[in-house]
């Protein structure tokens, strides 16, 4: 809030008060990565995951990608790699077990922040073509 005052030689005036003001950085996180995920170059222990960019950068540039891998029926998340830039909408996911399905998230990070999390509900097992 600002107050502003008038003052001469008879004296000061009553302030004159402005509503409210909420400071906001004019850039924000982006919105999630897109999908669906593309798989290509499966092994029986690997595979290449890709996604889509945001839609909305927040105002400014990706820095990078986070991509965490979950065993289907389990809880934890763990983290598979950062992405090497922004530009980059894929990474190479190894030391995966044969036959077990896994889901997967993707999260974008600017300089303001990570995004929302983008997943797929459906899974993906490893060593089988789909």
């Amino acid at each position: 809030m600002f107050r502003v005052f008038a003052e001469n030689p008879v004296g000061i005036s009553e302030p004159l008060e402005s509503d409210p003001v909420t400071v906001k950085c004019q850039f924000d996180k982006p919105s999630s990565p897109r999908g669906p995920f593309e798989v290509s170059g499966m092994t029986e222990t690997s595979l290449t995951l890709k996604w889509q960019p945001p839609e909305w950068d927040g105002g400014t540039q990706i820095l990078d990608y986070l991509v965490e891998r979950r065993e289907v029926n389990k809880k934890a998340w763990q983290k598979v790699g950062t992405t090497e830039g922004g530009a980059i909408t894929s990474i190479q996911v190894t030391n995966l077990k044969q036959n077990t399905s896994y889901h997967f998230r993707v999260t974008a990070r600017n300089e303001v922040g990570p995004s929302t999390p983008y997943s797929q509900d459906d899974s993906i097992t490893v060593g089988r073509r789909i």
